[in-house]
């Protein structure tokens, strides 16, 4: 879009755990900051909505019966980030974002290697 504003789409899966898995959609707006003038690191704060699906395996009884149970929720994000360009084509980064979700809050932290085309 523009070096101020950026829409940030994303679709994330979460491995089973405990018979727990979760696929995730969000859309975040994000607002790139500068540090200094002539610095090669941005800090960016950003806000969004999104969708996440859980899905819950149970065993039932002796026999292994298996059966599922499903909870979707809406809900936003908030977090920030920092970015560094070690070259004009190669951006690092750190993310931390708080997902809300009713009853599935979470909060997530990535590390990103990217591509500036």
């Amino acid at each position: 879009m523009s070096e101020y504003v950026r829409l940030a789409p994303s679709v994330d899966y979460t491995f089973r755990h405990h018979g727990i898995d979760a696929y995730n959609i969000s859309l975040d707006y994000q607002l790139p900051l500068r540090l200094t003038a002539t610095s090669d690191v941005n800090f960016y704060p950003l806000a969004g909505i999104g969708y996440t699906a859980w899905t819950r395996k149970m065993e039932a009884g002796t026999v292994r019966t298996e059966s599922s149970e499903r909870t979707n929720r809406f809900g936003f994000n908030v977090g920030g980030g920092l970015e560094f360009f070690s070259t004009p084509t190669m951006r690092l980064g750190v993310e931390a974002t708080w997902r809300y979700r009713k009853g599935y809050s979470t909060g997530v932290f990535s590390v990103s290697i990217g591509y500036v085309f």
